[in-house]
């Protein structure tokens, strides 16, 4: 959406656009119009074990009465930290309601500028001890200096593959050491890059694969290495599921991510908001092994880089996808067997169930499952039977915005394109950044096919503006760019100054 207008000067402030000659006045206006300014706020912040300081310090031994004690006070620790990641799961879920509900009044900018907050707070730190949920595991030294700074050196000199990534379309920034179990040279880099690592893979790291998963035919299927920031202008990666991978290893080549606050990161089973990303301690030389389920993505900050070395393990050296998810049926096994599935073009479908039967299956407890759903219906790419159950689907989710739900619902683009937006909002509602960019997108659109009501396309404008408010307040890049965009449109056709200041979209998109 968004074409065919021509837009005034801008200068840049954040991420969004001001027009220049209202951007003073307008700033001016938020700072001085108290009933509308949230207050200012200070988060809690996120309590792990490694603040638990060590109890009995004193020399003598311990009772079997203070040893009791010592393990009640671990394990209260770790129910507070429990209970405080699911009051902050609520809490993001009241916020986003309120955003939704309240928008067009104060109390909605708070809970859009308190999302913000959270989204840009201190970074967590992945523990073990509270995300036992997660099959991840840290190594430490892994990868022995000699062999880092030999390949980190080697690498920093390469021009390093462009093609689109398998998971957004970017360029990937990567370079292939083994593909399908054998050695791939790309100018000779693989042939260089190797024999730093041939111990090293073949040796240590497969055996400690084999032992963490009880797998003894377990293989090496893919090897290469990653770079973000500085000259790649990758500053990370979303979310994903590694479909084709049974266990995976991704080792640091530097010390990004030392402070586990950047690079490498999880996030506890069924969250989906960037606040809740839990980032993996790494210096030069550790390594994460994660099971093929484990949700994960990377993201550092514009001032850094990182280098990193990935391993991909597979039961044979057939990259397809094989047992080892065959018998999954739980939500995650399902989504991540529906993705396969449609990646897997040569296998005949009637050797496994349809991926939309299996997106059908785990759309009530996956937010990924729910947006895959919500696309294939919004495409018209689902049977009437599928989109029977997809109606049973929405039932069950029960989502609704009270008196909005016309507005959610609405529009004259048919029925599959309501059930989407229904599901999109469940989605949203968990965190789902990509569910408020799709939602924003498709309300967006509507607004500017009912340009006769203007009431109506005002209505949906702003609802627009606060689902791309909540996803690009989670930096989500398409969102992002939406709202540059219609905040440009808004300072195009407001006819004053005070237009312009007093507009809810305005307000909304600038509270961030």
């Amino acid at each position: 959406f968004f074409t065919g207008f021509r837009a005034p000067p801008y200068v840049i402030h954040d991420v969004f656009v001001y027009p220049q000659p209202l951007y003073t006045s307008y700033t001016h206006s938020l700072e001085t119009s108290s009933p509308s300014t949230p207050p200012s706020r200070t988060l809690p912040t996120h309590r792990s074990l490694s603040t638990l300081r060590p109890l009995g310090e004193m020399n003598r031994r311990y009772s079997l009465g203070a040893l009791l004690f010592r393990i009640t006070v671990i394990l209260l620790v770790i129910l507070c930290d429990k209970t405080c990641s699911l009051s902050s799961v609520l809490s993001l879920r009241k916020h986003t309601l309120d955003a939704i509900l309240y928008r067009g009044t104060p109390r909605g900018l708070e809970a859009l500028q308190d999302l913000s907050e959270l989204s840009t707070f201190t970074r967590k730190t992945y523990n073990s001890c509270n995300d036992e949920s997660s099959q991840a595991y840290i190594i430490k030294s892994l990868l022995p200096t000699s062999s880092v700074n030999s390949v980190l050196s080697k690498l920093k000199q390469l021009d390093l593959s462009t093609n689109p990534d398998s998971v957004d379309g970017l360029p990937s920034h990567h370079l292939n050491l083994i593909v399908d179990g054998r050695p791939k040279d790309e100018d000779g880099a693989a042939q260089e890059l190797l024999p730093h690592l041939d111990t090293f893979l073949y040796k240590n790291l497969l055996s400690k694969a084999r032992e963490v998963t009880g797998c003894p035919h377990l293989e090496i299927n893919e090897v290469f290495c990653r770079r973000y920031g500085g000259r790649t202008e990758r500053c990370g990666i979303s979310e994903h599921y590694d479909i084709t991978s049974r266990l995976t290893c991704v080792v640091a080549l530097d010390d990004c991510a030392a402070s586990g606050t950047q690079g490498l990161y999880t996030l506890p089973t069924g969250v989906y908001h960037t606040s809740e990303r839990r980032f993996f301690p790494l210096s030069a030389g550790d390594a994460v092994l994660h099971a093929w389920d484990v949700l994960h993505g990377v993201n550092i900050e514009p001032e850094h880089e990182r280098a990193s070395l990935i391993v991909w393990f597979s039961e044979g050296t057939d990259a397809a996808p094989r047992d080892w998810m065959a018998e999954r049926n739980d939500a995650v096994g399902l989504f991540v067997r529906g993705i396969a599935a449609e990646a897997d073009q040569e296998e005949p479908p009637c050797l496994a169930p349809h991926p939309h039967d299996l997106y059908l299956k785990a759309a009530p407890d996956n937010a990924f499952a729910m947006n895959r759903l919500a696309v294939l219906l919004e495409e018209g790419a689902m049977n009437e039977e599928r989109v029977e159950r997809a109606r049973e689907v929405v039932a069950l989710l029960n989502e609704d915005i009270g008196t909005d739900d016309e507005i959610v619902l609405g529009g004259g683009e048919g029925e599959t394109v309501r059930l989407a937006r229904r599901i999109w909002l469940a989605s949203a509602l968990l965190g789902s950044a990509s569910a408020q960019e799709a939602l924003a997108s498709s309300l967006l659109d509507e607004s500017f096919n009912v340009i006769e009501d203007a009431a109506a396309a005002a209505e949906l404008r702003l609802l627009g503006a606060v689902f791309c408010g909540l996803a690009a307040a989670q930096n989500h890049p398409d969102a992002i760019e939406a709202a540059k965009q219609l905040f440009r449109l808004v300072a195009q056709s407001s006819e004053s100054e005070s237009d312009f200041e007093e507009n809810w979209v305005i307000r909304t998109l600038a509270c961030l």
